[in-house]
């Protein structure tokens, strides 16, 4: 199974209308206004891989709010992601 990248899922985020607020060396947050829902990541470089557990949260947390079926991330991010 292939990492997915934070600049990958940054990208995702962002075309999915969330807005980032980064504090260099502290955290990355996302926010979606429409659905009150938002991430919180440690601060991640662009190539650092994402940790399965903010996958898994992130997947269940669209699915949860009907802003991305599950199944539309597992195409999309090439990842069938079990727990969550």
């Amino acid at each position: 199974m292939q990492p997915v990248s934070f600049g990958v899922l940054r990208q995702f985020l962002l075309d999915l209308g969330f807005t980032m607020r980064f504090e260099p060396g502290q955290f990355a947050r996302f926010d979606e206004e429409e659905s009150k829902a938002w991430f919180l990541f440690p601060a991640l470089h662009d190539n650092d891989p994402v940790p399965m557990p903010y996958l898994v949260s992130v997947r269940k947390l669209l699915d949860d709010r009907g802003i991305f079926p599950r199944e539309e991330f597992d195409k999309l991010l090439g990842k069938d992601l079990v727990a969550g």
